[in-house]
């Protein structure tokens, strides 16, 4: 018989017979007992028979017993500890099993210091580049015609240069083994950057989205109505909106010192290890992803339904504009799907498990690797610009047919 099926038939009933009553009694017995030999020799008759390695009886023992303290320890409420442990005990519980958790995801941080720091090189010099061209570009050839979407996207741009500039300090940050050396305001400075380069990028993307819909379903009342200083007034609003929900950052990012090297000084969002703080932050985190990633997702899907409608049924429409169309929903799709979504959704999930104590190296990986995703927005901002404005497009692509008859769309 296969020894993979015998393996697994010892697993599921031999020795869960085994661990259902060790835990009872087994540490009463002396290593000299009789009775651990006898279980032990169960053991190893069945490695002789499944011809595999399997774990002795005491470091099923050994488990057993942790497993069990652990989820004993996690509920505050359980009989065993209302008289044995006082309410004093438990803060220092709490910061073992933390202390615990956090030794575990030591070694998983080597796979966050070999991919950060490349990634962050490659995106400062794509984004850098295609932000500044973007950026003189909309400056200097769309200067005459500073409508709705020019003002949009240089707030976009802008946004987007502004966090660029820091990027350099988080590379050398993991380049160095995760060390921070530009001290606590330049940490918090950092983390409030991107707070608002990353809600900024979303509500702007938001507001181009619902601009284009409004161009292309109410046309007439657009020219009539929709100015510039429209723009720049929805402009200052986004901006005041994210400086106000980022300002919590200030307070909960800081720098501390590496619990398994004192010589290292960490830059993160949450140092303090305190229960109630923990939760805030965390509830902070879960109000940002809905406030500030669900909300704007749904009225920008909402939006692109009412322009895929329109494009689809308007036969006026020339295939240039229809291009144009498909690659602006085609890029705004692209940012949701490998950038927001999946940060906040592996942020938040870590985060709950953190707090749960029970944080896996999977989920840590997974969280890094989105970190690295969400900063990509600001390379693949230069396509909605392209998407929006035909100076960047030509510049980039050349004149089409198209072009050259002067079919372009207007705000």
């Amino acid at each position: 018989m296969d020894s993979r099926i015998l393996c697994s038939f010892y697993r599921c009933t031999i020795e869960r017979i085994l661990t259902g009553c060790i835990t009872a009694w087994y540490s009463s017995c002396t290593a000299l007992n009789r009775k651990r030999k006898a279980l032990q020799r169960v053991v190893k008759a069945a490695q002789h028979i499944t011809r595999t390695e399997l774990p002795s009886m005491e470091d099923l023992y050994t488990q057993r017993c942790r497993k069990k303290a652990t989820k004993i320890i996690k509920d505050p409420s359980h009989p065993s500890l209302q008289t044995v442990l006082p309410a004093a005990v438990w803060p220092t519980i709490n910061l073992q099993l933390q202390a615990s958790m956090e030794q575990s995801l030591y070694g998983c941080e080597k796979f966050q210091i070999a991919l950060l720091p490349s990634v962050y090189g490659i995106e400062f010099i794509v984004a850098l580049v295609g932000n500044l061209f973007a950026l003189c570009l909309l400056v200097v050839r769309e200067r005459r015609n500073w409508h709705t979407g020019v003002v949009l996207s240089c707030n976009l741009a802008i946004s987007d240069l502004l966090y660029i500039l820091t990027l350099p300090l988080l590379i050398i940050y993991y380049a160095r083994g995760k060390d921070w050396v530009f001290g606590d305001a330049a940490c918090k400075i950092e983390r409030f950057l991107f707070t608002c380069n990353l809600y900024v990028s979303i509500f702007f993307i938001m507001a181009i989205s619902v601009n284009r819909c409004v161009a292309l379903a109410w046309p007439f009342f657009t020219r009539s109505h929709v100015q510039p200083a429209h723009a720049k007034a929805v402009s200052v609003i986004i901006w005041s909106a994210v400086g106000v929900i980022s300002c919590p950052v200030l307070k909960f990012s800081s720098t501390c010192r590496d619990q398994h090297d004192f010589n290292k000084t960490l830059c993160v969002s949450f140092c303090h290890h305190v229960q109630k703080d923990e939760i805030s932050h965390f509830a902070y985190k879960l109000f940002l992803a809905v406030f500030g990633c669900l909300v704007p997702f749904l009225v920008t899907f909402t939006s692109y339904c009412v322009v895929i409608r329109v494009v689809w049924k308007n036969v006026n429409i020339t295939m240039l504009e229809k291009r144009k169309v498909a690659l602006l929903v085609t890029s705004v799709l692209v940012l949701y799907a490998i950038s927001f979504l999946p940060y906040h959704i592996f942020k938040n999930y870590y985060l709950y498990l953190k707090i749960q104590n029970t944080t896996t190296c999977w989920v840590y990986k997974m969280y890094q690797v989105t970190k690295g995703l969400a900063t990509l927005n600001m390379c693949i901002h230069p396509l909605l610009y392209m998407a929006v404005f035909d100076s960047i497009r030509v510049a980039c692509c050349g004149k089409s047919s198209e072009d050259n008859t002067g079919v372009v769309m207007r705000k």
